[in-house]
Parts: C-alpha cells; sequence; structure tokens
C-alpha cells in the first residue's frame, strides 16, 4: 500500500483513482478502505501488524480524502 506515482490507485491528494485517471473514491477507494481498514485492526498487536506509515495512509484516505467527498451519509455522485 503505498500513494502512486502513476493515474491509478491512491494518489497524493488522498483521493482513489482507477481505469487510469478517473476519480473513483466512493466505489473502488470504498471498498478499497472497507477491506484494509478492518484487517489493520484485526492485526494490530501481531506479528503481521501495519507499520504506523501504513496507517497514516489509511487514515488521510479516510479523513483527508472521502471525508470531503460526502456529505452526511451520502457520497457526491461524481466520485462513485
Amino acid at each position: 500500500m503505498k500513494i502512486s506515482d502513476g493515474p491509478e490507485g491512491i494518489q497524493p491528494g488522498w483521493s482513489f483513482h482507477q481505469h487510469g485517471p478517473q476519480l473513483y473514491q466512493g466505489n473502488y477507494g470504498a471498498y478499497f478502505l472497507e477491506t484494509v481498514a478492518p484487517y489493520a485492526t484485526l492485526l494490530a498487536g501481531t506479528q503481521f501488524e501495519l507499520s504506523a506509515s501504513l496507517i497514516e495512509v489509511l487514515t488521510n484516505i479516510a479523513l483527508e480524502g472521502t471525508s470531503w467527498m460526502t456529505w452526511g451519509s451520502r457520497m457526491d455522485y461524481k466520485v462513485v
């Protein structure tokens, strides 16, 4: 898990792009967070624990990326 240097994946501005430089925070990005974040919690305190820098990436995707694309419990349809 890392910030991408290409048009897909986690971008430097904490958005998630897929299928080239297309913003997909509400689909692939949301699925990524929904899949990886529980494992980060599950693995905490074990030999497989995610490093602080990886936890920071997950945190920033949620707080600095996804949060500004939502209003209440709804996500802007343009990012889906």
